[in-house]
């Protein structure tokens, strides 16, 4: 499910993904609380990302990806950074493909 306002950005990728779309008008809902505002998560998340992102001065866009998959590790359980670097060396080691040091050294021929 994506939890969203009705911005029309979302509707293709509710399709893409198949997903069940759950969209709130974002005017209709400036007034209320926190507590009671649908988005409250979403915004929440957002806000997060955003301080993350500002508070790296090596994040470049061409890298989203990588930013991303961070971000993820840090919001998401297991709870402590043992488990957190455990999972991620779990997760590094079962990868399949294998990047040699001098492939990545080597020099670009173009």
């Amino acid at each position: 499910m994506l939890v969203h306002d009705k911005e029309n950005a979302h509707g293709p990728l509710v399709r893409r993904l198949g997903l069940v779309s759950e969209a709130h008008d974002s005017r209709a809902l400036r007034g209320l609380p926190d507590r009671e505002n649908p988005l409250r998560d979403v915004n929440r998340l957002h806000f997060l990302l955003k301080r993350f992102l500002d508070s790296h001065k090596g994040f470049d866009r061409a890298d989203l990806q990588g930013w991303l998959d961070l971000f993820s590790v840090t919001v998401n359980p297991p709870d402590g950074a043992m488990a957190k670097a455990a999972m991620v060396l779990d997760r590094a080691m079962s990868y399949p493909k294998t990047l040699r040091y001098r492939d990545f050294y080597k020099k670009d021929p173009s």
